[in-house]
Parts: C-alpha cells; structure tokens; sequence
C-alpha cells in the first residue's frame, strides 16, 4: 500500500492501459492530486455516470427489495419515517464524501484518501483494511443483488403455478447463472455500458411513474391516512418496539448502498473534481423521492401485512403487488419491471467492484495485471468472490437479510476510515476542493456521518428476528475477522 504515495510505481504498473486521445487538463488533475496516470478511457459524461450511478443506488426498487426487513420491523411507520430519518443522516455522509472525491478523485476511493489523509506510520495499514472492507463490500452488493434477481424469477413461476415449491437449491443456481452472465458482459460489453446505464436512467425513471400508478392506481378500498402515518407493525419477535425499529432500518439504509458507485469509476469521466460531488449529492436527492413517493403508495396499498411476509412465492413486493392489482398477470408484469432493474444494478455494481479492486492490485494490494484495458483478472476475481458468497444462501433461509446487513455496514466502515480521519485533525491535509465544506459545516457533517456508521455498525449487526439463532444472525462478523488471514 506504501506505493499510493509513489508516482513512479503506479506509473510502471500502467503501461499496459494507454489513453487514446491526448492528456486533458482533467487528466493532469488526476496525476497532480493522485500520483497517478491517467490510463482508463474516459467514456462517461457527468449525466451518464450520475445515470450509471443511480441504476446502483435506485432507492425506490431497493426498498421494494428489502421490504420483509422494513415491514415486519415497524410496517407503514418504518417504511415511511425510517426512510426520512436515514435519508437525513446520508446526506452527512453524502457531503463528507463529497468533499473527498472533489480532492482526490481516483478509482481508488475511500483507501487512496485514507492513505493520503492518514499519517505517514499508519497509512499503509489503515488504508489496506479500508480497501479490504471496500473490495468486499462492493462484492456483497453484487451478491445480495444477484440473490434478488433468482428470486424473483422463481417468485413469478410460483405466482403463476402454486403447486411449485420454492426450494433455495433453484435460486442458488440461478444465481451462479447469472453472476457469470454479468460478468461476461462487464469483460466483452465495456463500449457500450455507458449507453446501456443512460438509457437505464430513463427507464428506471419511467418504471418508478408505471409501478406506483398501476398499484396506486387498482388498490382497493385503500388504507386510510391514519393506517398509512401511524400504525406499528412489530413481526420481529424483539420485545422492545424501538428495537425493533432500529433493527428494521436496514432496510432504507440497504436502499443508499452503493453510494460510492460513481467514485470508483472517476478516472473513466471528465471533470471528476466537479462533477463527482454533484453526481453524489444529486443519487441521494433523487433517490429519496423516488423512495418515499414508493414508500406512501405501498403504505396504501397494502391490505394484508402477515400475508406479505408469509407469502408462498418468497417475495414480500409481488404479494403486495397481488393485492395491490388482483391480477396474476399485472403483478408479474410490475415484479419483471424491478427483475430488469436488478439486473442493470449488478451489472453496475459488479463493474464498479472491477474498477475497485484493479486499483486495489494497481497499488499493490493484490496482483496486478498488464494485458487489457479491462481488469480481466479484477473481474474474474470479483466474479468468484460473489460466487462463494452465493454458497451462504443455501445454509439459512434467513442469509438473505444477513447478506444485506453485511453490504449495508461494509461500504459504511470504509467511508469511516477518511471521514473520521478529516475530523480528528487531519483535514488541514486535505487538498483544495471544489466542493468545500469548511471548517464549521465540514466537522458538523462529518461528526453526524460518523456517529451514524458507529451506530449502524453496532445495532445493525443484531439479528432481525428473535429469538437469535445461527441462521439469523449477521454475517458480518466473518468478515470482520477473515483479514487477518491475509
């Protein structure tokens, strides 16, 4: 890790990825504020990586994804104020965020800053576990993704013929199926990825209005506003309300993961000190509105909360759909919509894990590889990472739920590392940014962004139903430990 602060090293580890067009100033940037090379082709606009960005990030399907968590921890009133209340508490860690990229916008991310904020004596080795929680994070969002994408297609099937039993072993291989799938496409489909994620962009849009009219729209009679704004589901089996609640805000918190999807892919746009910082800000803004609009409409609409987390298909948001429309074939129809939207969400998900762990091996953290323009190996790697993680879902029927903890709290311990190092002391090394905060609002946020990942990490980690079990309990704690076998 000692060679992030080492021109002459990332340059000797570059060759194998020249540019194609003259240096730009932006370019210059890069190697000025970095130490880096610009050697990744610039494809990406600040709209197409802000589209390629919230595909990843696509709050309103995510917590249609997460649904069972939210609904049996607080119903109607944890979909609706446990999503206002995380939203709040991200755009801290938004800005803090924000504010760093604007300073050292490389595909390295959340480890390059740390090794350039830390000092000299602990660089190597906290921003070695802050790239480790990173690679893995990414990893488990393509994992936790990729196990919705099978379970929705099973889901369906069962919907249309209920004399089929779900058993885990067909959604585990569809999984692999389509893990390797995507892969292929990140390796041999790179020209064309921007496109896809803009067009994506407008039809992630468009699917939000068609799914939130339609159920809106067939649902009823509908719930009334006093069902909608007030009432408390408790299905976890906690004997505390609050607990409860607290456990079930994994679900709008698993709705922001990949926030930092649009940093890890700066060395792929122009302008990254400008426009990574309104590409961040701008996921959460629209995010959260896409989300909440989702959040009231489910509220209305659904009818029978027992029978949504008891559903035979498996999937909460088709029995809510069901109920919703009464149509077998409408609800199938609005379930492929967020079947098309999964699918564009690993495909981002698992390229920006490329572009993550290519940089990882570039500052010489991994093996690094000269051949391509695309990390081959990054992605192989990647590819196998998610495959193993896949193997968790056959031993618990509730791996699912552990899974998205463990994304939701991987990718926040990485934003830990640089945020807590800007507020204790170190943000006179930061390096000028187009997006300051100061140093009033600067420690204010970065204070609230930090005390919130402190306290996902603590209470996230609980499982999220009692009483406790090895099923039900995080996964993250593997994790945590299985560094220390690097």
């Amino acid at each position: 890790m000692g060679s992030i602060q080492q021109t002459a090293a990332t340059e000797a580890g570059s060759t194998a990825l020249k540019p194609q067009e003259p240096i730009a100033d932006d370019d210059l940037d890069l190697m000025q504020l970095t130490g880096h090379k610009p050697v990744l082709e610039r494809n990406y606009s600040r709209f197409a990586l802000l589209a390629f960005s919230f595909m990843i990030v696509d709050s309103w399907s995510g917590i249609i994804g997460s649904l069972a968590a939210g609904i049996s921890s607080g119903g109607t009133v944890m979909l609706i104020y446990g999503s206002i209340a995380v939203t709040i508490l991200t755009l801290a860690v938004a800005a803090s965020l924000a504010e760093i990229a604007s300073s050292y916008p490389t595909s390295g991310g959340q480890y390059h800053w740390t090794a350039e904020l830390a000092p000299q004596r602990w660089s190597a080795v906290l921003s070695w576990y802050c790239g480790y929680f990173n690679v893995i994070g990414w990893c488990v969002v393509s994992a936790s993704i990729t196990i919705v994408l099978g379970q929705f297609l099973m889901a369906m099937i069962i919907l249309k013929h209920p004399d089929i039993e779900y058993a885990r072993w067909q959604g585990f291989v569809i999984y692999e199926s389509l893990n390797l799938i995507f892969t292929l496409i990140n390796i041999y489909a790179q020209k064309v990825l921007p496109i896809i994620h803009s067009m994506g962009f407008y039809i992630c849009i468009t699917a939000f209005f068609v799914v939130n009219m339609t159920m809106i729209g067939s649902a009823y009679p509908k719930n009334s506003v006093q069902f909608v704004f007030s009432t408390f589901t408790n299905g976890t089996g906690w004997k505390s309300d609050g607990v409860a609640f607290i456990v079930g805000l994994t679900a709008p918190a698993f709705s922001y993961g990949g926030l930092d999807s649009a940093v890890h892919m700066a060395e792929e746009m122009k302008d990254a000190r400008r426009n990574l910082p309104f590409i961040i800000m701008s996921t959460v803004c629209i995010g959260f509105f896409t989300m909440i609009v989702t959040c009231i409409t489910i509220s209305f609409c659904i009818r029978d909360i027992d029978a949504v987390l008891a559903t035979t298909t498996g999937v909460p948001s088709l029995e809510i759909f069901y109920q919703a429309t009464r149509s077998k074939a409408v609800s199938i129809f609005l379930l492929s919509i967020m079947l098309y939207l999964a699918c564009a969400a690993v495909i981002g998900s698992q390229q920006t894990a490329n572009r993550l762990i290519w940089a990882f091996a570039r500052d010489g953290a991994l093996p690094y590889s000269n051949q391509r323009k695309v990390p081959v190996k990054a992605a192989l790697l990647c590819w196998f990472i998610v495959a193993v993680l896949g193997c968790v879902y056959l031993g618990s029927s509730t791996a699912f739920n552990a899974l998205v903890g463990c994304n939701v709290l991987l990718a926040n311990i990485s934003f830990a590392f640089p945020i807590a190092l800007l507020l204790f002391g170190r943000r006179k090394h930061l390096k000028p940014s187009l997006f300051p905060l100061g140093n009033v609002l600067g420690p204010v946020l970065n204070s609230i962004a930090l005390i919130w990942i402190v306290f996902m990490v603590i209470f996230f980690n609980m499982p999220f139903t009692m009483p406790a079990t090895a099923g039900n309990m995080s996964e993250i704690v593997i994790f945590l430990r299985s560094n220390d076998l690097y």
